[in-house]
């Protein structure tokens, strides 16, 4: 019985494939399928790949090199890129949507504590509950996003998944039940609620493992983006994602556990703890400002197959493909 494991070493190769060989490549070769210029976007087809953009002075290569996937044909097929990109997207921006939400109610609580304001988003508590869930509802697609994904890959970002329903109900409860009934601003309070101080740490705790869930399956997409995994462009990990919501819990517990201490060491740890959770307000904020940003370069990735060197040129690197030693 043949094997069925891959024979390259890149991490979601299809099985029985063999890793990419150099493609040698005559200089008079001319392009066969559709290359807009990475720089000026004009169409080079037809044109020798040892020549430059007309348009621009560009060396023709260049752009191959910036387009061209070394494991174009080992990556797995997508069965349903349009919803597994749509589902990516609503996951990662209605994420980043929700803080810039709750971002909204913080500094309306604040402008009522130190300007004597009136206003109050009345919409927002609703609406974070809302976009928390679209979030999650917007995560299944990195269950199986297509085939041959490990059992392990899929159990955690099913638990990823899972791990948003009660993020939500918690949210109802913080935003809805508890914010918008007080409309008091908690963090100068020398006295803080115990039960919103633990609503809050719980929804941490939750972030922390859904983030790390959904990490796997993640990579998964990231890999097949040329640009993200040649480390073209910055990117937010998830990890640091994680790390910046656990930074959070840690302000949270910091001024739960200062209600056991004496007097001036209570004020000395809640100021630490408030401190804790702007930082980790700000860095979660930009963590998912980076995971929107990521997720919407990857959706070319997504929706087109990747680009292999032999569908630009045609049929003399086919011909030089097939005779690689390497193949024998």
């Amino acid at each position: 019985m043949p094997s069925t494991a891959p024979e390259s070493d890149h991490p979601y190769a299809v099985p029985g494939v063999r890793e990419p060989s150099s493609q040698r490549v005559r200089a008079e070769s001319r392009l066969q399928g559709q290359l807009p210029c990475a720089r000026c976007r004009y169409e080079l087809q037809g044109l020798s790949i040892a020549g430059n953009c007309p348009e621009c002075g560009l060396p023709i290569g260049a752009t191959i090199l910036a387009v061209v996937d070394p494991f174009a044909k080992e990556l797995q097929t997508i069965p349903r890129p349009r919803l597994t990109n749509l589902g990516l997207q609503v996951w990662a921006w209605s994420a980043l949507a929700t803080a810039l939400v709750v971002w909204t109610m913080r500094l309306s609580e604040l402008a009522r504590e130190v300007l004597g304001t009136t206003y109050w988003p009345g919409w927002a508590p609703h609406t974070a509950v809302l976009l928390t869930a679209l979030s999650g509802l917007g995560a299944t697609a990195l269950v199986r996003p297509h085939a041959n994904i490990p059992v392990r890959f899929r159990a955690a970002a099913t638990a990823g998944c899972l791990g948003f329903i009660p993020l939500a109900i918690l949210h109802w409860s913080l935003f809805v039940r508890i914010d918008a009934s007080t409309l008091s601003f908690d963090y100068f309070s020398q006295a803080p609620d115990q039960s919103r101080l633990t609503i809050r740490l719980l929804c941490g705790l939750l972030c922390v493992i859904i983030t790390i869930c959904l990490r796997l399956n993640a990579r998964v997409l990231v890999s097949r983006s040329l640009v993200l995994r040649t480390g073209r462009v910055d990117r937010q990990t998830l990890y640091a994602l994680a790390a910046a919501f656990g930074v959070g819990v840690v302000g949270d517990a910091l001024r739960l556990a200062s209600g056991s201490f004496g007097s001036k060491w209570m004020e000395i740890i809640g100021n630490a703890g408030i401190m804790i959770q702007v930082l980790a307000a700000l860095l979660v904020t930009m963590g998912l400002a980076g995971v929107a940003i990521d997720s919407w370069r990857m959706r070319r990735a997504i929706l087109s197959r990747p680009l292999a060197l032999s569908e630009l040129v045609g049929s003399d690197a086919g011909k030089e493909h097939d005779h690689d030693p390497r193949r024998a």
